[in-house]
């Protein structure tokens, strides 16, 4: 499991470079089962918008 955000902080944030862990959880936000990555790049996850977990590639620059 990875967590962040305790305490109800929303504006969390998780960067790793496999995020294929059991749970996902930011605040109160939680995913489902990720399947691991036959070649896995980096990538961060953060509530979204609209108030959604959500994952995605990490871009430099």
């Amino acid at each position: 499991m990875i967590h962040a955000g305790s305490k109800g902080n929303r504006s969390a944030f998780i960067c790793a470079l496999d995020l294929s862990a059991n749970q996902l959880r930011i605040a109160n936000e939680i995913s489902a089962t990720l399947k691991p990555q036959k070649d896995p790049k980096p990538e961060v996850a953060s509530i979204n918008s609209e108030g959604r977990l959500q994952a995605e590639r990490w871009h430099t620059g």
